[in-house]
Formats: C-alpha cells, structure tokens, sequence
C-alpha cells in the first residue's frame, strides 16, 4: 500500500492563489478547498499563514466584503452573522467590522421595503404581518423592521 505523495508547499500556495484570484475567501474556506484539493497535507497552515503574513488572504478584508455584498443584497444584520459564521468567521471580528462600517440598518431595512412595497403603509394587519415576515427572513431586527414598516423613517 503505497502513502500519498507528498505536495510541496510551493504547490500548495500556487493553488491557493489560483482560489483567491476570483474573490475573497476566509481562511476557514481555503483551508477547506486546499484541504479537498491536497488531502489534508500537512504544511498547509504553513502555507496559510505565509498567505496572510503576505496579505494575499484576510479575513478582515473578507468580513467587510461579504458585509458590503450582503447589504447591496437587501439582507439585514442578522442574516450576515449567521451565513459568516458558516465561513467561519469569528463573532469579535465581525463585531468590530459592523462597527468600523457604521451601517444604517434603519435606512437598510427602510429602503428594502420600499423595493419591495411601495411607498405605502400596509392596509392591515394581515399586509403588516407579511412585510414583517418578509423582512425578518432578511435578517432585520424587530426594531427596525417595526421602524420600517410603521414609517417612522419618513422624516
């Protein structure tokens, strides 16, 4: 029975690099793809870290990305959290991008509904539930949600 060949890190990282040509990706991730790719090679978080001592991969960087692409989505903070954590992204950091992004999740939550509804107030409590529904599945909190859907953002 004959061991797997060994891969040498250079390759790792030739690989590596090759994944993060296209987007951003945690480090959670492209440990997970190297490790499908290599086998779990030992060497690999060698390789990882010489990738974020080089710049090349951040999981900063990736957190403001992901934030970024999720809100031009309409998706609200509760719904980010809970799919970056899945890539494995830590609470503390993901604290402190919200933080430094300083979002307004009142104009967020304001402007989805307006793409969705309209302009207008919901005519009962049946079309309030649903809007309330809806946006809730978008990650938004109940106070924004009641400020959006109530229209107390229509100063």
């Amino acid at each position: 029975m004959a061991d797997t060949p060994v891969v040498s890190a250079a390759k790792i990282r030739s690989a590596a690099l090759d994944i993060l040509t296209g987007r951003e990706y945690s480090r959670h991730e492209l440990a997970k793809k190297l490790q499908r790719k290599f086998d779990a090679q030992s060497g690999l978080d060698e390789v990882l870290d010489g990738l974020v001592a080089d710049q090349l991969q951040c999981d900063r960087r990736y957190t403001e990305a992901f934030i970024r692409s999720r809100r031009m989505r309409g998706q609200g903070p509760l719904r980010i959290a809970s799919d970056i954590r899945q890539k494995g992204i830590d609470k503390e950091l993901l604290s402190s991008v919200l933080a430094d992004m300083a979002i307004d999740w009142f104009s967020v939550v304001a402007e989805v509904n307006r793409r969705k509804y309209g302009p207008e107030r919901p005519q009962d409590r049946a079309e309030k539930a649903k809007r309330v529904r809806f946006l809730q599945s978008r990650g938004f909190n109940l106070e924004q949600i009641v400020a959006a859907v109530d229209g107390i953002d229509d100063v």
